[in-house]
């Protein structure tokens, strides 16, 4: 198994087992100060193991293009995502929201063949019609 794939196996279990605890924490927290407190903390422990690590800081590199691309990144899945996914996650069954939040390497597909020209295969395109297959059985 290539380290690429266990680092695969191990975010697929992250994202399994978080969402169990978000939606604890949501029967009493707001969403977005949720989000603010996840924020801060998953920065500060990145600032420190960027400290610790000493790596070379590489900002002044970063083209317009980089800041802009990462920075829409981020508004997008940050901001805007989990804002929505946390407002499902606290109104709805976990059951049901995970599914369809869990769609998004439908939009990603997609969006790599038009945006990246990336090539959206037989095997990828019906790799995306079983997912929303799947979806709809679980919702």
């Amino acid at each position: 198994m290539s380290k690429s794939i266990g680092y695969a196996l191990l975010a697929c279990l992250c994202f399994g087992v978080a969402p169990v605890f978000e939606k604890m924490g949501l029967r009493q927290a707001n969403p977005v100060w949720a989000i603010i407190v996840r924020s801060t903390l998953t920065s500060l422990f990145l600032l420190s193991f960027v400290a610790v690590q000493k790596a070379p800081v590489d900002l002044k590199t970063w083209s317009s293009h980089t800041w802009v691309t990462v920075l829409l990144g981020g508004v997008i899945s940050v901001l805007l995502a989990q804002s929505f996914y946390f407002k499902a996650l606290q109104g709805g069954n976990m059951s049901q929201i995970i599914p369809i939040v869990g769609a998004y390497p439908l939009v990603s597909a997609l969006l790599a063949a038009l945006l990246l020209g990336e090539s959206l295969t037989f095997a990828k395109l019906s790799g995306v019609i079983m997912i929303v297959f799947g979806i709809i059985l679980l919702a």
